[in-house]
């Protein structure tokens, strides 16, 4: 039998239809179902609006982590990295959970991603700010463990060596509790405890003892050797703006004198700082990074404070990342008026 020319077509039709369609089925029953909920997610054609973080404070979020969550911002919804970014999330901040979700924007296009974090009850972190050697002065260490409790809550424990930041070496412990909401995410409280033992180099107890190595405009101020030294500070923080932040409070400082005439001398000051902190770049592959602060320390009498006297500081630092390598830049400069112990 043959068939004519439009018979033929709808057979051939037939014939590769029924071939050919089998395979496609095939093919996309082999597809990973992450890849088929990503090509039908209907969430991929809202913009993002703004990004939020719930049950953090948020002036605590790392740089790069913060350039990544501001990076989302005008882009359009992806199920993956977001997911990825609260995996992140979790393991920076230690939490226990990190939910998102979404809420509606200021448009019917628009959508707004909420980070919940759900922090664990307690959370201990051991870090070492410092740990180094001087072939003259020897090793310095500083080793911390913060308890986290309640989410905003830290408690803060250490010991330190330290012969190279003072002009004497300082051994003892720290302290310290810090509140980072007090009424707002904006306002913290923070309480420090020092108390420390002195040692003393020994040109620097000759120098102070012998009059003849003097200025003699220096001695009428000259400050007194101490064998410790006991402090405590409490500060509150206020973030005006996220790069600006503006710290006052009090610091009881206490100094035991050194031998042969052993007395207590106070060295109570008004404490007031201001930190800028400005980061350019998204990434750690190419950033900048400019910190610039002042801090001042106002020694009066209206404390009950033995010394008498006002240190200004000024600190700047500009720093390039670049993958795993940094360079930085630091200038300080600083100006003490009146009769100021050694360890200012």
């Amino acid at each position: 039998m043959q068939l004519g020319p439009l018979n033929r077509i709808f057979a051939a039709s037939l014939l590769f239809g029924g071939v050919t369609l089998p395979r496609i089925l095939c093919a996309g029953n082999q597809q990973p179902v992450a890849h088929l909920a990503a090509a039908v997610n209907v969430n991929s054609r809202y913009i993002v609006e703004a990004v939020e973080v719930t049950g953090y404070n948020q002036t605590r979020i790392g740089d790069a982590l913060a350039a990544k969550l501001q990076s989302l911002v005008g882009t359009s919804y992806d199920t993956e990295t977001v997911d990825e970014l609260a995996r992140q999330m979790r393991k920076d901040f230690h939490a226990k959970a990190v939910t998102q979700r979404l809420a509606r924007g200021s448009s019917p296009e628009n959508v707004r991603i909420v980070f919940d974090v759900t922090r664990r009850s307690a959370a201990v972190d051991i870090s070492v700010p410092k740990f180094l050697y001087h072939s003259k002065q020897g090793w310095s260490a500083q080793v911390e463990a913060t308890a986290t409790i309640a989410r905003n809550n830290n408690v803060t424990f250490g010991v330190v060596s330290d012969g190279d930041e003072l002009t004497e070496r300082y051994a003892g412990i720290r302290a310290g509790y810090e509140n980072l909401h007090v009424g707002s995410d904006r306002v913290h409280f923070r309480f420090l405890f020092e108390d420390y033992h002195e040692q003393w180099n020994g040109s620097t107890v000759n120098a102070l003892s012998n009059p003849a190595l003097l200025n003699p405009n220096f001695l009428t101020t000259a400050p007194d050797i101490y064998r410790a030294r006991m402090n405590y500070e409490p500060l509150v923080s206020f973030n005006i703006a996220k790069p600006l932040v503006v710290t006052a409070g009090v610091s009881f400082e206490r100094l035991q004198e050194n031998l042969p005439s052993i007395r207590t001398e106070g060295a109570h000051a008004m404490v007031f700082g201001l930190q800028y902190h400005k980061r350019n770049g998204e990434s750690d592959e190419d950033a900048r990074v400019i910190d610039a602060s002042y801090d001042a320390r106002i020694a009066t009498k209206a404390l009950g404070s033995d010394y008498i006297y006002t240190r200004h500081r000024w600190i700047a630092s500009w720093t390039w990342l670049h993958g795993r390598h940094s360079v930085n830049d630091t200038i300080t400069a600083g100006l003490i008026t009146g009769r100021a112990p050694m360890f200012e």
